[in-house]
């Protein structure tokens, strides 16, 4: 079974909302220099204007509370999503969700994959398989998971 790397970060900030703010522009801060990325490309990749994401960075934040948990989510993803947590295993526990929250069989998947069953299978339990068919099978759960999860 894969070891997963368990690291949480949890923050609790009492006192003044201008403490809030001012942790979540450094949040913001950190996420630009760390990936060396521009206004315009981190307020793409956050759903937001770039002049919202200035105004945060300022602490000057008056977004809805909704928008700012979708960005603290979208920043954990960025900063700890892909480290430690192996792309076959994320496939597989991807697949397993949609099987259980569809109610769906391998067989079922396998033909809106196109993929053989028995390769769905293989894949599910961890077995070896080509290395095409690995990535063909990663690309189209995930793009099955986007499609059936789009707001």
């Amino acid at each position: 079974m894969s070891k997963y790397n368990d690291r949480a970060e949890a923050v609790f900030l009492t006192g003044h909302e201008n403490e809030w703010k001012e942790h979540f522009a450094l949040q913001l801060q950190q996420a630009m220099q760390h990936f060396n990325l521009q206004y315009h490309q981190l307020a793409n990749m956050l759903e937001i204007s770039q002049q919202d994401l200035v105004n945060t960075l300022n602490v000057d934040n008056n977004l809805p509370t909704k928008k700012i948990e979708d960005i603290e989510d979208r920043l954990v993803m960025l900063n700890f999503g892909f480290e430690g947590f192996d792309a076959r295993e994320r496939v597989k526990v991807i697949m397993n969700t949609l099987l259980t929250e569809f109610e769906l069989t391998t067989e079922i998947l396998s033909n809106i994959l196109k993929i053989e069953e028995s390769k769905l299978i293989d894949f599910q339990k961890g077995r070896t398989l080509d290395n095409d068919i690995d990535l063909q099978i990663g690309v189209n759960v995930m793009i099955l998971n986007y499609v059936l999860h789009k707001s």
